[in-house]
């Protein structure tokens, strides 16, 4: 491998952006504030050679943020610093102050040497695999003489690994078979000869390999048989199973008969767990791959279909920078040109019109992480090697899997058939399977976004609702009522794409009480919030939600405008889950944020945005309900105590505030009473006959 470094010492005398402004000169799209761009990357930017190789990006404190291969190190790395960029990648390039590059002889040492050193180094901005270690696996470990114990972490030393089981229960089970019917050694590490054998081997729950009580060659035999039945295959066990059954039965051994009928029922059922998926080619081993990308995320999903059964899945999400950007994609092109027509004839030839540059971005990211995550589950986490890898119906160029596979049998020493997607070709089982795997790839997308993508959910709806900011700090509004009493609005507030509770507020509404009146209850509510944070000089919102339609959202605008406020404002509907936004008439003839027209939008269920706001929106109505819940039971209480002789209201309020509800009353002396509330003991006496009475009734 002839690799070496072309990075330049701190010392260099080098012009920097000598090379970028010519660039420039030359009619190019040019570096976005070049002169704002580090000293030391400003050099770097300008000696990168025309080499195939791979460059790795540092941060100001020496971090390793990416790592990527590129035929031509100029043309990719220079495209990351050219033109505007997604907030993602703009993220990455502010980031970084030095770019050390490497270079290689080919694309294949290229593919190798990344592999190697993401493998070492990890970067942020590259695939980094998080797979679904909650659920656990069954190992058979690589000793001489193996043990089989359920485990989270798979190490790549040779051992097997089956799973993961999502069903405790199931793994419980299927373990407490295997030690039943292969009584296998249970101490942890390197077998160690003993003098005596353990409690397991008398229990005849192990075969004393550490006394020498079983030969290699019968232990072995043994682990065979429990591969096969983690596998699926056991017709042939269920036959022995049954046949010493019937022996034991017809010796009158009734006690051990019993014993292997609990058994052979107990591998049956285990059998109908691992459900037949594939008639066709049983004896093909084969993994079933579905990948989903959602903007800088990708998530995967891997089938395990071994002997015609499905036997376990994968699961796996990691962000990734795509390497496709806009002047990439033009140089790659160019690139790929001067190879077919030399480089005269290239600088003369302009890139397809016809592509767009966001289509070329996304397949060229797409193959990059593909390749990625095959290096990775295969190469780096030791994955058991199928026969066959099926693919995805993916619309991208992918000019990675001869390096690949050519890296796969150099290190496994196996190589399988990878299988694009053919819609004319495929079999029914085969697109059967895939779409299974397509259907848990958008669960587990759907379950991300709920616990863990809120920074692309901000990112979404601020592109959704054309946003200047990101939205960090959201607050939303409901109303609550009982048929116009104890009338509450929540205050809920979001930063960061979650909720903030200790700053949730709930108002009770005065102006109105005793009717039904949504619009003016929005209006008082929103009324107090933002006058008292005006006068307090306190941090406004980024975005306003109303939990209502275009009534709803005209009245908090229009209390917004009064208050000479322009903050950005949608309300949800209910049912439709269409989102509105204000629409009032122009003030004095002048427009403003508030009268501009926009129609209503409706978004996708599945859009990361609406889905912030639906959560945003539901925290809201729980808050309100159990707010308006509290304050109608406290009216309601409080009226039963004035019933009373002597018990006022203010004295009702007192002890509902002092023990919270009617039952808490019923168990205090009059005693407690009296001098809680500063009254008589004959009236505490009396209310306290009142609520044991009352008590009795309900």
């Amino acid at each position: 491998m002839n690799i070496m470094s072309t990075t330049s010492e701190k010392g260099s005398e080098a012009v920097p952006g000598e090379d970028l402004s010519r660039e420039r000169s030359e009619g190019s799209e040019g570096f976005e504030d070049q002169n704002s761009l580090p000293e030391c990357l400003q050099r770097d930017l300008a000696e990168l050679p025309e080499r195939p190789g791979i460059y790795l990006m540092h941060s100001h404190s020496s971090q390793i943020l990416y790592i990527g291969k590129a035929k031509n190190l100029q043309r990719r790395v220079r495209s990351y610093f050219r033109g505007r960029k997604d907030l993602k990648t703009e993220m990455l390039r502010r980031k970084v102050v030095h770019v050390e590059v490497l270079l290689c002889a080919n694309d294949y040492e290229a593919l190798i040497l990344e592999n190697n050193l993401i493998k070492k180094h990890k970067p942020r901005y590259n695939i980094n695999l998080k797979d679904d270690k909650t659920y656990p696996l069954i190992c058979i470990s690589r000793d001489e003489f193996p043990r089989i114990f359920k485990t989270r972490q798979i190490k790549r030393d040779g051992s097997r690994y089956f799973g993961p089981y999502p069903d405790g229960l199931q793994l419980e089970t299927t373990l407490q078979l295997l030690s039943e019917l292969f009584p296998l050694r249970r101490c942890k590490g390197p077998l160690r000869r003993r003098d005596n054998p353990c409690l397991y081997y008398h229990m005849k729950q192990c075969l004393g390999p550490c006394i020498g009580a079983v030969s290699k060659e019968d232990y072995r035999s043994q682990v065979q048989r429990a591969k096969h039945l983690l596998e699926g295959s056991s017709k042939t066990l269920q036959q022995e199973l049954e046949r010493d059954m019937r022996r034991a039965s017809e010796a009158l051994r009734f006690e051990e008969a019993a014993g292997l009928r609990d058994r052979l029922r107990g591998l049956r059922r285990l059998q109908q767990d691992q459900s037949v998926e594939s008639q066709e080619r049983p004896e093909v081993d084969r993994d079933y791959l579905a990948v989903l990308q959602m903007e800088d995320y990708y998530f995967f999903t891997v089938l395990l279909l071994r002997e015609g059964k499905l036997l376990g899945h994968h699961h796996f999400s990691s962000r990734y920078l795509p390497e496709g950007l806009q002047a990439g994609v033009q140089a790659g092109l160019q690139t790929e040109t001067q190879e077919k027509t030399g480089p005269e004839q290239a600088e003369q030839t302009e890139p397809a019109a016809t592509v767009s540059d966001g289509d070329w971005r996304r397949k060229t990211a797409m193959s990059s992480a593909l390749v990625e995550f095959l290096c990775q589950y295969y190469l780096e986490s030791g994955h058991e090697l199928p026969d066959e890898l099926h693919l995805p119906e993916l619309d991208i160029e992918w000019d990675g899997p001869e390096l690949f596979l050519r890296l796969l049998e150099e290190q496994r020493g196996k190589r399988f058939v990878i299988r694009p997607f053919r819609r004319e070709r495929e079999a029914a089982n085969d697109r059967l399977l895939l779409l299974r795997a397509r259907e848990n790839v958008i669960r587990e997308q759907q379950l991300w976004l709920r616990y863990q993508g809120r920074g692309l959910m901000l990112e979404e709806l601020r592109s959704a609702l054309d946003l200047e900011e990101l939205p960090e700090h959201v607050e939303g509004f409901d109303i609550s009522h009982m048929d116009g009493q104890a009338t509450v609005a929540s205050l809920i507030v979001f930063r960061s794409g979650r909720p903030a509770k200790d700053e949730y507020r709930s108002f009770n509404l005065r102006s109105t009480e005793g009717r039904i009146d949504d619009f003016a209850s929005i209006q008082e509510a929103v009324s107090r919030r933002y006058t008292r944070l005006l006068n307090e000089g306190t941090e406004l919102p980024d975005l306003i939600m109303i939990d209502g339609g275009q009534g709803q959202v005209n009245a908090a605008a229009g209390v917004l405008r009064s208050l000479e406020l322009s903050i950005p404002l949608v309300g949800l509907a209910k049912r439709e889950e269409i989102l509105f936004f204000p629409a009032i008439p122009y003030r004095d003839g002048v427009s403003d944020h508030y009268s501009e027209p926009r129609a209503p939008l409706d978004l996708p269920l599945s859009h990361p945005g609406l889905k912030l706001l639906q959560q945003l929106r539901d925290e809201t109505h729980r808050w309100a309900h159990g707010k308006n819940r509290k304050r109608y039971e406290k009216r309601v209480s409080v009226s039963v105590l004035e019933n009373v002789p002597g018990v006022g209201k203010k004295r009702s309020s007192t002890l509902l505030q002092h023990y919270g509800s009617l039952e808490a009353l019923g168990e205090v002396e009059p005693d407690e009473l009296a001098k809680v509330a500063h009254m008589g003991l004959d009236v505490a006496e009396t209310l306290a006959e009142y609520l044991t009475r009352r008590k009795q009734k309900t």
